[in-house]
């Protein structure tokens, strides 16, 4: 024991030398860390209540109670009586996120018994993610959701690099066979950078998931409302950061590459048709009967009269008619008896 370490601790809280002595003894003899638990303690206990600390060696005094068990020797923690906005911030997340303390024997606090923490308290800030909220609300719900079960954010020059990257698939991709070649013998495929590449982008499959105001559409598709059973699934698992079922459906056991974008202040419009759909008629495999072709564009018949001079056809006797095919494209027929010569064909024509 140190008196002049009692006088100091007197000198600055001002209070007796036998608390003083009570203090110190708690705390090692440590009159900093005594100084400290005095001036916590005179928040909420008044200085003669102070005897808690003590191993009950001192008699109690008349003007207080001393409890009868020492509970613990080191003070309870307290908060700082200056705080920043750190730690504001943290001790108001703190208390939202961890739950009730219950103690199961012991002291309150926490003296040999044990505490068990009950479940977290709700937040009544946080609201689920219900599409029955506006568009800005639950986008924003959306999208955080998402980021917090690890999706990444791209900036604009990530976005195109994706974007063009997408777009360098090449059609066409495969083997050719010409006509007349051997099909049982192995084709001979050559190792390329190219060909290796187009492997790789058809083995993915990349899908845009757009958020509109009145719904979401994948890619160019059709619009699907918020409130939609099927879209509810399919959303849940985007905020849990997962592909969702019908998309893995959908790529045949391909790589799935989901990207969401942000179009809450617009409406869904309907993509306009492309005017030309390249392969939209029906093909006909080689050596298959060809069918029967209709032309729209009417043929230009013309057939001989009888009364035009140079071809003069006798009812009478046998009658034939001949085709022919001008230049032009047009058919011209003309009415002839088995008598009649080329000269007569060609007058015909020319007339």
């Amino acid at each position: 024991m140190d008196p002049s370490v009692i006088e100091n601790f007197c000198s600055i809280t001002g209070t007796s030398e036998i608390e003083a002595k009570h203090f110190l003894e708690a705390f090692d003899w440590n009159c900093d860390e005594a100084v400290k638990a005095y001036f916590d303690s005179e928040d909420g206990v008044h200085s003669s209540d102070v005897s808690h600390f003590n191993h009950g060696t001192e008699p109690p005094s008349k003007s207080h109670k001393e409890p009868s068990v020492s509970t613990f020797n080191k003070p309870p923690h307290r908060k700082p009586k200056i705080a920043t906005l750190s730690t504001l911030e943290n001790d108001s997340d703190d208390e939202s996120d961890k739950g009730q303390a219950f103690y199961v024997g012991g002291s309150e606090t926490g003296g040999g018994g044990q505490q068990v923490l009950g479940p977290p308290r709700r937040d009544g800030n946080k609201r689920t993610h219900d599409p029955s909220q506006t568009p800005d609300v639950f986008i924003r719900n959306l999208f955080q959701a998402a980021r917090g079960k690890g999706a990444e954010v791209l900036d604009t020059h990530q976005y195109n690099e994706y974007k063009s990257k997408s777009k360098k698939q090449s059609p066409f991709s495969g083997i050719g066979y010409k006509l007349g070649d051997d099909l049982s013998a192995p084709p001979q495929v050559e190792a390329n950078t190219a060909s290796g590449s187009s492997t790789n982008d058809v083995s993915e499959k990349n899908v845009v998931v757009k958020m509109w105001r009145d719904g979401f559409s994948l890619d160019s598709g059709p619009l699907r409302s918020y409130t939609d059973p099927d879209a509810s699934e399919f959303l849940n698992a985007i905020q849990n950061g997962q592909i969702p079922e019908e998309l893995l459906k959908s790529a045949g056991g391909n790589m799935v590459n989901v990207m969401l974008e942000d179009h809450h202040h617009e409406a869904w419009q309907a993509p306009s048709a492309p005017k030309i759909i390249p392969f939209s008629g029906v093909g006909q495999m080689l050596g298959s009967p060809l069918p029967h072709l209709v032309s729209s564009v009417p043929t230009k018949v013309s057939i001989s009269e009888n009364h035009e001079p140079g071809v003069t056809v006798d009812d009478t006797k046998p009658v034939t008619q001949i085709q022919i095919r001008l230049p032009d494209g047009s058919r011209f027929v003309i009415r002839l008896n088995n008598f009649h010569t080329i000269g007569d064909i060609r007058r015909a024509i020319i007339r």
